[in-house]
């Protein structure tokens, strides 16, 4: 079993929290490799179960405690032969070799290396990971194999790699069974078959095979000896199937170029773009800024899930409306952005238009939350022109589209969220324009401003904002709460206020939203406040959404009538309620809310 020492090292390396569910399940099915990582002090973060099997220490015994060098001879160390590799591996980025190791039991082995650096968010090496095959079975078979050919049969046979003796015209005369497993083909389809690869002996090579149908390709690993086969020369070619190796490596530099939730280029990849497009050579180039609009609010009232749900949709969007040559990233939670080689300023204005009505188009056909972006463009059109400027301008021009929206864009998803109250039987249908109607009769009776009044409305719009965060079975369930889910339920005033507070349309109703399940009599929440210390507004909609819940069917009750719900704000008056606004309210909510 794995030590997911991944997740408990994020001080290390802060690229692979991100990464880890698939780093583990990759390591878990490499039982035949011992993968090990490391940071550059040599310290061991992680240790599969190939490597306990290879070298006889269990993970408990060496990950965070112990130094890579531990598996290495002292000849290699006392020849800074460590040294050598980290220099070489920060220059390359991977490196291969092969080097006596040390087992736990002092025994060595011949291992065949391949080191690859771990680079974080920002691109920076942090650190390195060893894939190690003990190749001491295979090496001996060699040698022996060139003693003759009985002695090749004998060693063979079993061998779990593809053994295969191929004469100088290319031409198989002997495999063993795992040749055929390599191959998907039997031994007397492969004997006497032209071997299709360029065979030199000494060589070290990477072949791909084509199986027949339905088997797919298949990557190997050979090695070719020099032997004398029935008298003549000949090569014996050892296949080492690296499909699963080769297909964790295309995922790692997948992962070390894409943004793991969106699939579309990171940052440091596009960092790496901007340098190589900056040289003149793709000129004219354009680069388009984009920043998801209320992608706070989203996250902050529906959750995260639903904010990602909605980059996701983004990243859809920008691969449909984007061509094959242009680099489309996210740099940022919520920011994208685009280059585009050999684009005019036209060009740009035309692309920036299809995206427009792209998401125009979606936005009328899913229903879902309202899609809005803000955009900033600019374009690099000639060898003088710097493009880390025209980054900035780009930049610049974004935010100056966002700015120019003041807001829209949020009011949008506000009123996507008001009907998702309704939809959800958060709220009854039509609730607000009910409560509305006579809350402002109401205010006009208590002298309240036209901003008062104003606000008034939008807090019995939304007081129960931070609901949408609820559990929907929770909500709609018909009997008692428990009381750990009665406290879950409270907490939503303190959730929509911190919704408004990080929403301008809210933010002067904010604190109303945490007060509005105040008493009168001091047993409300979340402070227990009572009497004239609870804002006049969050008395006002108290009484009102009640009124409403009331003389409307809800999940867990049926609508009562006026002189039903009446009764009940009566007899809850100077408790609940404070007892003043209660009869006033009563005057007019007959002929106010029908």
């Amino acid at each position: 079993m794995i030590n997911n020492t991944l997740q408990t090292n994020q001080d290390r390396i802060q690229c692979l929290p991100e990464t880890t569910g698939f780093v583990s399940a990759v390591l878990d099915s490499l039982i035949g490799y011992a993968i090990i990582a490391a940071d550059f002090d040599g310290t061991i973060i992680a240790y599969n179960e190939g490597a306990h099997q290879i070298y006889g220490h269990t993970a408990e015994e060496v990950v965070g405690k112990e130094g890579i060098k531990i598996f290495f001879t002292e000849e290699f160390i006392d020849a800074e032969g460590f040294e050598h590799i980290i220099a070489e591996l920060s220059q390359k980025g991977h490196l291969s070799c092969e080097e006596e190791k040390i087992k736990k039991d002092g025994s060595i082995f011949l291992a065949r290396i391949l080191f690859t650096l771990i680079k974080d968010k920002a691109g920076q090496a942090v650190g390195f990971v060893e894939m190690v095959q003990d190749i001491s079975a295979q090496k001996h078979a060699e040698e022996l194999l060139k003693a003759g050919e009985d002695r090749l049969r004998r060693i063979i046979e079993n061998n779990p790699d593809s053994v295969m003796v191929i004469d100088t015209d290319e031409i198989i005369r002997f495999v063993n069974p795992a040749t055929e497993s390599l191959f998907q083909k039997k031994e007397k389809d492969l004997l006497a078959s032209h071997f299709g690869f360029p065979i030199v002996g000494g060589e070290q090579t990477e072949i791909e095979i084509v199986r027949p149908p339905g088997y797919g390709a298949a990557v190997a690993e050979m090695h070719v000896t020099e032997i004398v086969w029935q008298g003549n020369k000949a090569y014996l070619a050892t296949l080492r199937d690296i499909t699963d190796r080769k297909n964790m490596e295309e995922k790692l530099k997948f992962l070390s170029l894409r943004d793991s939730m969106t699939g579309l280029y990171n940052r440091f990849f596009f960092e790496e773009e901007l340098r190589r497009f900056g040289g003149g050579r793709f000129d004219p180039v354009s680069l388009i800024m984009c920043d998801v609009d209320g992608l706070k609010i989203v996250n902050d009232t529906m959750g995260h899930a639903s904010g990602d749900g909605l980059l996701s949709i983004v990243s859809k969007i920008l691969e449909d409306t984007f061509r094959e040559s242009d680099v489309v990233a996210r740099i940022g939670g919520d920011e994208f952005a685009i280059l585009l080689p050999n684009t005019t300023l036209t060009t740009v204005k035309i692309i920036c238009g299809r995206l427009a009505k792209n998401i125009e188009r979606y936005n009328v056909n899913s229903g879902a939350i309202p899609l809005s972006l803000s955009l900033g463009y600019a374009v690099k059109d000639g060898p003088e022109v710097d493009l880390s400027e025209v980054y900035k301008k780009a930049d610049d021009n974004m935010y100056r589209d966002k700015y120019g929206k003041r807001g829209v864009p949020k009011s949008s998803i506000l009123r996507y969220f008001a009907k998702s109250m309704e939809a959800r039987n958060i709220i009854a249908h039509g609730r607000a324009e009910r409560i509305s109607r006579v809350l402002t009769s109401l205010a006009a009776d208590l002298g309240m401003t036209e901003e008062e009044t104003k606000d008034l409305s939008i807090l019995a719009q939304f007081c129960d904002i931070g609901i949408m965060r609820m559990p929907e079975q929770m909500l709609l369930r018909t009997g008692p709460l428990t009381k750990d889910e009665i406290a879950e339920m409270q907490g939503h005033t303190k959730i929509g206020c911190h919704i408004a507070q990080q929403t301008p349309e809210l933010a002067g109703i904010a604190e109303k939203i945490l007060k509005h399940h105040e008493w009168w009599n001091g047993e409300g929440y979340p402070f227990g406040l009572r009497e004239e210390k609870i804002p006049v507004e969050c008395r006002l909609v108290a009484i009102a959404a009640a009124y409403d819940s009331m003389t409307h069917d809800r999940p867990y009750s049926k609508a009562l009538t006026h002189e039903e719900a009446a009764a009940e704000i009566k007899k809850s008056a100077g408790t609940q309620f404070d007892p003043e606004l209660a009869e006033k309210f009563l005057e007019i909510a007959e002929r106010e809310m029908d």
